[in-house]
């Protein structure tokens, strides 16, 4: 239950909320509070707990959210770009529709969160964790999602041009159609994935394991495939137009 002192305070407005937090403790209890369409930019929140809390089309632009806990919050349709939300707790929060472009979230938690159309295009992503978090046609275009865990995620058609996947973990994830057209998946695990209809073209793919995927008719075409392991795949209808350092048990499918 919100503190009423800390809610009173912050519907004051961001100026006598950030100068107040400049004064007291660090820790906020706003859980279960009603902050639909609330103007918060450039806010002090950080290690502030919004446990099941409504920001709904709330505007959070530029605030400071580190390690505050939004798990079970809806935050369908805020906005959240630039914010900094490193090391925060956001399991199973409702995030359809929200915009954290160019935010910053390293090592946050958004285990089962759903962000289906969510835009997280140009984000810091570093080593966050999306376990079985639903990411449906979300934007992660040109984000840094090195070292990230997206283990048995939903990726089914997201965009994710040009992202940095490097040594991230997306075994089971379900990435049907996604796009990751010259995406960077050096080192990238994608055991039991379901990658059918997906796009790798241009992508970068030196050590990639794709062991027991579901391959069928994904494109890799131009894209580098320097030792990477298709172990238990079946490789009919792959695209390899192009591709370079293809594999030898894929040579027979260099065309389509």
């Amino acid at each position: 239950m919100a503190n009423a002192e800390h809610l009173a305070l912050l519907k004051q407005g961001v100026d006598v909320w950030n100068h107040w937090r400049g004064t007291y403790p660090a820790y906020v209890d706003l859980s279960d509070a009603d902050l639909q369409g609330i103007q918060l930019q450039r806010a002090n929140l950080s290690q502030t707990d919004f446990s099941n809390a409504n920001l709904s089309q709330a505007n959070l632009s530029r605030a400071d959210l580190g390690r505050v806990i939004l798990s079970d919050a809806n935050l369908t349709d805020a906005n959240l770009s630039e914010v900094y939300l490193g090391e925060a707790y956001v399991s199973n929060a409702n995030l359809r529709g929200a915009n954290l472009s160019e935010a910053v979230l390293r090592e946050a938690i958004f285990s089962e969160a759903c962000l289906t159309g969510c835009n997280l295009g140009h984000t810091d992503l570093r080593q966050s964790n999306f376990q079985r978090a639903n990411l449906s046609d979300a934007n992660l275009s040109a984000a840094d999602l090195r070292y990230a865990d997206f283990s048995a995620a939903n990726l089914t058609m997201a965009h994710l041009r040009w992202a940095n996947l490097s040594h991230a973990n997306l075994n089971q994830a379900n990435l049907q159609a996604a796009n990751l057209s010259g995406a960077n998946l050096a080192f990238v695990t994608l055991v039991q994935a379901g990658c059918r209809t997906t796009i790798f073209n241009l992508s970068e793919l030196e050590q990639a394991d794709f062991s027991q995927a579901d391959l069928s008719e994904a494109s890799f075409v131009g894209a580098n495939l320097l030792n990477a392991t298709f172990t238990g795949v079946d490789l009919q209808q792959i695209d390899l137009r192009g591709a370079t350092q293809v594999p030898m048990d894929l040579t027979v499918n260099t065309s389509v």
